[in-house]
């Protein structure tokens, strides 16, 4: 039988599954190592028994069986390990559906990355992802942007399977926008996920004070909408809540995905889970 030295053994049963473990986790693994000579029952495990057989065993062989021991062990907490990882990285999808140029994108992109778009790009399909703790556990975000624009509505609903939650954003200085969220977006996304639930959100809050998009406004003889009016179409439209923010200024607007959150992970007990499938 070939020899194998002591340094080969212990880098052969290195184990490679946990490189997954990052420095945030808090999995404790324990292993124990013999504090004392091995009996001659043990080490007749290791070679043959003769009648000169000591019951001390060498330091290689004391070695060799902690290397196998460990191993032993691994091979049982590993998939613990996995198993627990895999539950612990679940995933919320969140889309965000209305008008073009309410600031759908700026909310996103002001969120996930704290920084305000300095131009407008209108979107065909985008996606972010953040990282959230819950309850000391970490979830994936998942934030799905959606273009606006009549030209893309054959091809916005394929982004709406397995949603979790929706946005329904309209601009609080731009009451046409207001008017198509029970006019089409509702409408919509009831149409092909009847059962997910949806937030009414207010944008651009920030210009409702804005003397220039209020004088703009007043020559149309339209004034911006206050939060009264969302709550009132809110209630109306069964959304589970009526939020709004400004991702200019960034108020209100961790708000409105910790509420998104909250409607995608409500309790069981009070409903069952609740995301779109389109047949």
């Amino acid at each position: 039988m070939r020899q194998i030295n002591e340094r080969e053994t212990l880098v052969r049963l290195k184990p490679r599954s946990l490189d997954f473990l990052s420095a945030t986790e808090t999995l404790n693994i324990r292993y124990s190592f013999p504090q004392r000579p091995l009996t001659a029952s043990v080490h007749s495990k290791f070679q043959k028994p003769g009648p000169d057989m000591k019951t001390e065993v060498s330091p290689l062989t004391k070695r060799r069986s902690c290397a196998v021991k460990l191993a032993s062990q691994l091979a049982a907490v590993v998939p613990v390990v996995l198993s627990a990882r895999r539950k612990a990285m679940q995933t919320i999808k969140c889309v965000v559906v209305g008008d073009g140029a309410v600031g759908k994108t700026c909310l996103l992109i002001s969120y996930t990355t704290n920084k305000f778009p300095s131009e407008y790009v209108p979107t065909v399909f985008d996606n972010y992802a953040v990282t959230v703790m819950i309850g000391g556990e970490p979830y994936t975000l998942g934030l799905f942007d959606t273009a606006g624009q009549e030209d893309y509505d054959r091809l916005r609903p394929l982004s709406y399977p397995q949603t979790d939650v929706f946005l329904v954003c309209f601009s609080v200085v731009s009451p046409s926008s207001f008017e198509n969220v029970k006019e089409k977006w509702v409408p919509e996304i009831s149409h092909h996920c009847p059962r997910t639930p949806f937030l009414l959100v207010g944008t651009q809050m920030d210009l409702r004070e804005d003397s220039n998009t209020i004088e703009k406004l007043a020559k149309n003889k339209q004034r911006p909408l206050y939060p009264e009016m969302g709550e009132k179409l809110a209630r109306e439209l069964k959304a589970v809540k009526y939020v709004e923010c400004s991702a200019l200024t960034q108020r209100g607007l961790k708000n409105v995905f910790d509420e998104a959150i909250l409607a995608a992970l409500e309790p069981p007990e009070t409903k069952t889970k609740r995301k779109c499938i389109l047949l």
